[in-house]
């Protein structure tokens, strides 16, 4: 996968016809010789020794050209015939230049996600080199990226012991299971909103501050609970619905207010403004990044700074699903988001 090379003599004339600077940090690191050397070694090959900044800057012209839904202001990274490249977007914070966040564009898709900054990128494959070849490094006289011990993003708390034990069952164990849970609301995990916004969107959306669909609510305790079916091959549970309802609430009745795009088989329930306020804007991309990795689903996800956030499976996984407003007499009390219906 070839990364787009910073050689000094074409970096005037390539931000030029671009219209934006480079991400300073990425231009800093690949202006070091020794992390042009390292990067083209052969366990990586991501930079050629043809390669010319030229090529790249008509490669992004040809993608905003030619491949749907594509940003305009996009710049490509990486130079690659599969279906996913690298991207960068220009700083929103930085007038006319680009941000050091890499995105990863689905060319069959058409869709966005965040990857990694730039700097950890590199700093990646530089790891990767350091372990199959530690003299190549020694050589040349630089020094092996250090990890470095930060305070954990997330902490992880288990959902009702019962529903995970359902939602583990498998085979004969399963189907008796599911069947006697059919129709019914199970507990999954008490939910507290300090806010005033109830947020529900696609797990890799975050941590923009304007993504998915929000319910407006008054702060105080509500309850997730979920129904369950089984997959379609009939092997496992899956969740069917998931709600979340203010604690106390009465007698519900639903109105179809929104839908949700789940691209990540994953749904992210969270308190909004509780998350803006407690996750710092310099840790919000690695936030979200570690989030991906939660590999138990459905979790309960409460960030260094004590905001909550809800991991939910959306059934059989991404799609487009139907969001109903649920209230109590003339109050709201929740929403619902149903993953048996094709919105």
């Amino acid at each position: 996968m070839p990364w787009f090379p910073i050689i000094a003599e074409e970096i005037a004339a390539a931000e030029s016809t671009l219209g934006v600077a480079f991400p300073p940090r990425y231009k800093a690191l690949l202006g070091d010789r020794r992390v042009q050397r390292i990067l083209a070694h052969p366990v990586l090959g991501a930079l050629q020794p043809d390669a010319s900044m030229a090529s790249f800057v008509a490669l992004t012209e040809e993608c905003r050209r030619n491949l749907p839904g594509f940003p305009v202001d996009g710049v490509v990274a990486t130079d690659t015939k599969g279906r996913y490249l690298r991207f960068w977007l220009p700083d929103p914070k930085r007038a006319g230049v680009l941000g050091e966040m890499l995105y990863s564009w689905d060319t069959l898709e058409h869709k966005r996600t965040r990857d990694c900054t730039s700097e950890a990128s590199i700093t990646s494959m530089i790891g990767i080199v350091q372990g199959a070849d530690p003299d190549f490094l020694a050589a040349l006289d630089y020094a092996p990226p250090r990890a470095v011990a930060t305070k954990p993003l997330i902490e992880l708390r288990s959902c009702d012991a019962a529903l995970m034990t359902l939602l583990g069952a498998r085979g004969g164990r399963a189907t008796i299971a599911t069947t006697a849970a059919a129709d019914t609301w199970l507990p999954c995990a008490p939910f507290e909103v300090k806010g005033r916004y109830l947020t529900l969107c696609d797990l890799g959306e975050l941590p923009e501050r304007s993504s998915g669909w929000s319910l407006q609510v008054e702060p105080g305790r509500f309850r997730v609970e979920v129904q369950v079916r089984l997959s379609a091959r009939g092997e496992w549970p899956v969740v069917a619905a998931v709600r979340v309802v203010r604690e106390g609430s009465g007698a519900l009745s639903a109105r179809r207010v929104a839908a949700v795009d789940v691209d990540h088989a994953s749904l992210a329930i969270h308190d909004r403004q509780t998350f803006l306020k407690r996750v710092p804007p310099d840790r919000r991309e690695a936030f979200a990044l570690e989030l991906l990795e939660v590999r138990e689903r459905p979790a309960l996800v409460v960030t260094g700074g004590g905001a909550q956030l809800l991991v939910i499976p959306s059934g059989e996984g991404d799609g487009s699903y139907p969001v109903y407003e649920l209230r109590s007499g003339d109050h709201i009390a929740g929403f619902e988001v149903r993953f048996t219906e094709a919105s």
